[in-house]
């Protein structure tokens, strides 16, 4: 990061002459110094600031593989993983990466609920019901995702066998709406 920051600006060379004083010296430091920031300096007679430009990497280069790697540094930190957000080597991978980002979601959950439990809700009750010997708890559960490829294949071959299934349970979790009247 401090290498991104300061590519691209020449670096600013001072020359002072053999009979500087260490005055002298400190001022054309100073000057030199200054020069990224306010982009004008003065030095005395007899001194000389040179600017040697950065050789090598483009500047795209530079910030482009910076950001790319930042981007999944941030990945990793938000999902725990960059297979899922970022291109994956296979199915697999991506399978397994994607229940770490399910275990990360249902630990934040658990976490917030702990919060909540400790610090706002026997504050809140206490503050419009008075203080209580028990107060409620609140849970914020994530479902396991499911498999809804699995489960019609399971009820397909389980009802000519003669298991009975609400139609109404299996549109619920397969994500089908009820159809209306006149709906065919």
């Amino acid at each position: 990061a401090a290498f991104a920051e300061i590519y691209g600006i020449p670096m600013r060379v001072g020359k002072y002459h053999a009979g500087a004083s260490e005055t002298d010296k400190r001022a054309l430091l100073r000057a030199v110094a200054s020069i990224a920031n306010d982009a004008a300096a003065i030095i005395p007679l007899g001194m000389d600031i040179q600017f040697i430009e950065a050789q090598g990497a483009k500047g795209e280069a530079v910030f482009g593989g910076l950001l790319e790697y930042l981007d999944k540094q941030v990945s990793k930190l938000v999902v725990g993983q960059t297979m899922t957000a970022d291109d994956g080597s296979s199915q697999a991978q991506a399978k397994i990466h994607d229940k770490v980002r399910l275990d990360i979601t249902q630990a934040d959950c658990r976490q917030l609920a702990n919060t909540l439990n400790r610090d706002l809700i026997p504050w809140f009750v206490s503050l419009n019901f008075g203080p209580q010997d028990r107060y409620p708890k609140a849970t914020l559960p994530v479902a396991e995702p499911e498999d809804v490829k699995e489960l019609t294949e399971a009820v397909a071959r389980l009802v000519p066998m003669g298991l009975k299934v609400s139609q109404r349970e299996m549109r619920q979790r397969i994500g089908v709406s009820e159809p209306e009247e006149d709906d065919d």
